[in-house]
């Protein structure tokens, strides 16, 4: 799925995302570079078909002059990405 295809999902309710729950969050700093690492616990449905299950989610941001977060007066801009489902080993 590009970006385009999963903004798209997302607009026009194909995929909807109703619970959203972190357990674990780990952030390494590296000069201008954030690497965060996230993994979420997801309930939703795509296509009308509900669903849950546990991903990891990667980001490495970049310190640049564009892009923005406000909260931190940052300008960030995501420089990678990736998702992958987990499994829970029990």
């Amino acid at each position: 799925m590009t970006k385009r295809d999963d903004l798209a999902a997302h607009q026009s309710g194909t995929l909807m995302i109703e619970v959203l729950t972190p357990s674990e969050e780990h952030i390494q700093l590296i000069g201008g570079v954030a690497i965060v690492n996230v993994r979420m616990h997801i309930s939703g449905s795509y296509a009308g078909v509900s669903s849950e299950s546990d991903f990891r989610f990667t980001r490495v941001w970049v310190h640049t002059s564009g892009g923005s977060c406000p909260d931190y007066g940052l300008a960030l801009n995501a420089l990678a990405a990736y998702l992958s489902a987990t499994s829970v080993m029990g």
